[in-house]
């Protein structure tokens, strides 16, 4: 094990302590009053101030809002093992079998050539994994913003024969992270403008792309 490695395993040890100390008879009041229903919005503000600071490229504010979200992270395991919901190792128990067995190219004998390659492999032993899926899009999360739903089920819907009827499919003149995003918030004001929430306004889209694509892949079993 490398010293950085202990000396990390040194502070989690730490930030447990306080952690217990926190939560505990003679804890602070607000964390022990704190419910996982209550830290769902804490989590989501923290990984989108993450996001900020590296498109910011600001190093400091990064290290700050990665330990806010560790924060976040070993609160919301607490509470869950505080609750009795599983213990807090069990995540991580998880974590590790699923990460040898979805890397037998690393941990077994089998070979792969490159990232293509073990995309294939990835989405085919999650594929294997997740038998209770019926469709190609279970698994993609209502929570998450309009905008990476769209691209989650896009990508989804590309490697089929599902055709996107009244969605425009020519080359577009943006083919840059910063062009895309101009011509993203162009259409934001553009909607603010009709007195349209983009948000919602894709979130329609969506719910019925998503509506006909299910009952297409019914007609295809």
């Amino acid at each position: 094990m490398h010293q950085s490695d202990e000396s990390l395993i040194e502070k989690i040890r730490e930030l447990l302590h306080i952690l217990n100390r926190l939560l505990g008879p003679n804890g602070c009041p607000w964390d022990r009053e704190q419910t996982l229903q209550s830290l769902r919005t804490t989590l989501l503000e923290e990984a989108a101030e993450w996001v900020e600071a590296v498109d910011l490229d600001d190093s400091k504010h990064m290290e700050e809002e990665l330990g806010d979200l560790f924060l976040n992270l070993f609160f919301i395991a607490k509470l869950a093992e505080k609750e009795k919901r599983f213990k807090m190792e069990e995540p991580v128990i998880h974590l590790i079998a699923k990460l040898i067995r979805r890397h037998p190219h690393v941990f077994s004998s089998k070979k792969l050539e490159n990232a293509e390659e073990v995309l294939v492999q990835w989405e085919a032993i999650k594929k294997e994994e997740k038998q209770e899926r019926k469709s190609a899009l279970d698994g993609i999360s209502k929570a998450l913003p309009a905008l990476t739903r769209a691209s989650k089920i896009g990508k989804k819907i590309k490697k089929s024969a599902f055709t996107l009827e009244g969605l425009t499919q020519e080359r577009w003149l943006c083919d840059d992270e910063e062009s895309i995003g101009k011509t993203l918030f162009s259409l934001a004001l553009h909607a603010q403008e009709k007195k349209v929430d983009p948000e919602m306004a894709l979130r329609k889209v969506l719910a019925l792309t998503e509506y006909q694509f299910r009952a297409q892949e019914e007609i295809v079993e």
